[in-house]
């Protein structure tokens, strides 16, 4: 039982101290998690009028022409789901899967998925037509953005987490 105790105080230590090279991205200078920025032009939209929040991408310019895809969850953002080679800040549900995959109804109406410009920047769009909706007033839902690596497959970099209210 000792032995256990030594190598575990022994290994503990270097696990500790090699964690920020092991999330390090082989694909990005950034560390992985949480590296590229998703801001959002409005926090609630009104089921009964209507409206849009658009999305803005910022994965910065090295991240020029990189495929990206945006994910969301109505479940929040704890605990975050381990995707591929980063860490997004969703909690894995049925909406999560429906835009990972892009199959199904979501709510995202434009660039749910694509590539970064050159700059590395794209937009999405959330937009719900007057009384589209109902089932869902008085949810939460949130979204963040994921970076796919087209020739390892892998996902490698994930953006904040925005949230968006939906009232009455």
């Amino acid at each position: 039982m000792s032995l256990v105790r030594t190598r575990a105080r022994t290994f503990l230590p270097l696990v500790a101290a090699a964690l920020p090279l092991l999330l390090t991205s082989a694909f990005a200078a950034k560390p992985l998690g949480v590296v590229s920025t998703l801001h959002a032009d409005a926090s609630q939209i009104s089921i009964s009028a209507g409206g849009t929040q658009h999305l803005f991408l910022d994965a910065g310019p090295e991240s020029a022409g990189k495929k990206y895809v945006v994910i969301g969850s109505f479940l929040g953002t704890s605990p975050a789901t381990i995707l591929g080679a980063t860490v997004v800040p969703l909690v894995s549900d049925r909406y999560f899967i429906v835009t990972l995959n892009g199959a199904g109804v979501s709510l995202l109406t434009t660039g749910a998925s694509g590539h970064l410009d050159a700059q590395g920047k794209a937009t999405a769009a959330i937009d719900l037509p007057p009384l589209s909706a109902p089932t869902l007033i008085g949810k939460t839902v949130h979204h963040a953005f994921a970076l796919f690596d087209e020739t390892t497959d892998l996902y490698y970099a994930a953006s904040n987490a925005v949230r968006l209210t939906l009232l009455p």
